[in-house]
């Protein structure tokens, strides 16, 4: 590989324009599926450590729900978003005629995120099973080090998040012909409309204001 060769892996980080390119002009289903897969079990346990799910399972049957929610979720979860997405875009503008290479671009725009594997990881070494239950003793007792280095962990962790939402934004713009502001628009769009219309209809219905911050919550 020449220094001025294309890597899509290496140049989603920095430049996530250039990287989607290469995919869509190439292969779009490049990876696709299997970036999609990945994603959905990354988020998998980090969902299942926002929840303290083991308050209420074990950690082998943690795995076999991230598992199938990986191979399931993932693949339908890029479909149906991909579908969205496409739309949206040409709602704002886009001039993406191929869903496909929206697809590409939500399963490769997310890829920095796969690196929350990293904070999760050290975190699940210090923690143990303590990062998915609600009751943590051990890390209550915990010295002022090893505390630091959690919240260090966690901050990484929002860093690659925030990262995938950035790389995404370009990935979309790239393919749409339009700005990352729009690209960002057209992830957060549809999910706010659906807030909207949860938010709208419990206002209408005869649910308390905690009632439904707290639906809206188990929602997202």
């Amino acid at each position: 590989m020449t220094p001025n060769s294309v890597s899509p892996w290496r140049d989603i980080w920095f430049r996530p324009r250039r990287a989607i390119s290469y995919v869509v002009d190439t292969n779009p289903e490049y990876f696709m599926f299997a970036l999609a897969i990945a994603t959905t079990f990354v988020r998998a346990i980090q969902k299942s450590s926002n929840d303290s799910l083991g308050d209420k399972s074990d950690l082998p049957t943690m795995i076999v729900t991230w598992t199938f929610a990986a191979f399931f979720m993932g693949p339908l979860g890029l479909l149906i978003n991909g579908a969205i997405t496409h739309w949206t875009g040409k709602k704002l503008g886009g001039k993406c005629k191929d869903v496909a290479r929206v697809r590409a671009a939500l399963a490769w725009g997310a890829a920095p995120y796969l690196l929350t594997l990293i904070p999760l990881g050290c975190l699940y070494a210090l923690m143990g099973f303590e990062m998915f239950t609600t009751a943590t003793p051990k890390l209550d007792s915990a010295g002022d080090v090893t505390l630091l280095v959690i919240i260090g962990l966690t901050v990484l962790n929002i860093v690659f998040y925030v990262w995938s939402w950035i790389t995404s934004s370009h990935a979309l713009g790239q393919v749409f012909g339009f700005s990352a502001w729009r690209g960002f628009a057209v992830q957060v769009l549809p999910a706010l409309c659906v807030i909207t219309v949860i938010v709208v209809g419990v206002v209408a219905s005869k649910h308390s204001p905690e009632q439904a911050v707290r639906g809206l919550l188990n929602f997202l």
